[in-house]
């Protein structure tokens, strides 16, 4: 795919025009126009300023090739958030799965489950 193909998918993909994209980056829109039919190069400048409007890497612009991803610090602490939840559940999981012990009793049907003090409900 070529660097203006990838240009136009990466706008599409965050629905944003072609206006939209030059007063981001302080150009006339007839430029975003060249770059994504390939009649002109962006410069260096103008990459980095679409890597991060678009999150992505410079790489990626330039090669075509995803690395990873780029994402802002907010993100990254919203992420870091999440994971710290999900350690939290899966703890609670395994404390619950160690109190607990589940067993099924295919000649009634029905599912057997106990406690540390060896109660049974049925």
């Amino acid at each position: 795919m070529k660097y203006g193909e990838l240009l136009q998918k990466l706008r599409k993909q965050k629905n944003l025009t072609i206006k939209e994209v030059a007063t981001y980056l302080h150009v006339t829109h007839p430029s975003i126009s060249r770059y994504e039919n390939n009649l002109q190069e962006p410069s260096i400048e103008t990459l980095t300023k679409l890597a991060d409007l678009y999150g992505v890497s410079l790489d990626y612009l330039i090669k075509g090739e995803d690395n990873g991803i780029t994402i802002t610090i907010e993100e990254y602490q919203t992420l870091m958030k999440i994971k710290n939840v999900l350690n939290n559940l899966e703890n609670r999981y395994e404390n619950l799965n160690k109190s607990i012990n589940i067993q099924a009793d295919n000649n009634s049907g029905t599912i057997i489950v106990q406690n540390n003090n060896n109660s049974n409900e049925k």
